[in-house]
């Protein structure tokens, strides 16, 4: 298996040139006549998510891939992920777990599983094979116990052992937000010892459910 985390271009040839593919004049490589390519779509309403891809596509370019990225619009983006219909994305679709693994966990669960082009409410990756059902099996084990039983450390491993192992969805990035919350007036704010909800507040129904935990502070 491959390092996920290190920068090796000769690696990528390596592993490339073993599947079959030669690089051309032009620096891309391609197999029976037809180049290695990549279309990464992102959404047009998120500059953040466009700056990433444009990073990936010139590191893949570097590499000879011929990689592209295309802004859609933000319903379409949606609709191609919820059908299955997208060649490539990036988006921030992993995050659903707040004080243990199993929400987020639970997305790529097999049970999930809808064919492409129909649509789908969880697992929109379509992950899916013995790995993928491996897997699943332990994330059940760890849905039916309750939050802070000490087997569920054990079974996270595990699981995220096979998905580290499978990468269904590669990461790229990762951001420290700063949510600034003011204990003057109001208490019952999200905190690390009072972690009832994820704390971003640009999450409409995140930030009704804080609004109705608050308290006068006097």
């Amino acid at each position: 298996k491959y390092p996920i985390s290190k920068h090796d271009p000769a690696k990528t040839a390596q592993i490339l040139e073993s599947k079959g593919y030669k690089k051309g004049s032009d620096g891309i490589y391609a197999k029976d006549g037809k180049q290695l390519s990549i279309d990464i779509t992102t959404d047009e309403a998120y500059i953040e998510k466009q700056r990433i891809a444009q990073v990936m596509v010139e590191q893949l370019q570097a590499v000879g891939i011929n990689a592209t990225t295309r802004n859609v619009a933000d319903a379409t983006f949606g609709e191609e992920f919820a059908l299955g219909t997208f060649p490539a994305r990036l988006g921030w679709d992993t995050c659903s777990s707040v004080n243990e693994p199993w929400a987020s966990m639970d997305t790529m669960n097999t049970k999930w599983l809808k064919p492409v082009g129909t649509r789908a409410s969880q697992d929109r990756w379509r992950w899916q094979g013995p790995a993928a059902d491996a897997y699943s099996k332990l994330v059940d084990q760890i849905g039916v116990l309750p939050l802070g039983d000490p087997k569920i450390n054990d079974l996270f491993v595990q699981a995220m052992t096979i998905w580290m192992d499978e990468l269904p969805v590669i990461p790229v990035t990762q951001a420290k937000k700063i949510i600034p919350f003011n204990t003057t007036y109001w208490k019952g704010w999200p905190s690390a010892t009072n972690n009832y909800i994820h704390p971003p507040t640009w999450w409409e129904g995140n930030t009704l459910e804080i609004l109705l935990k608050l308290e006068p502070a006097q």
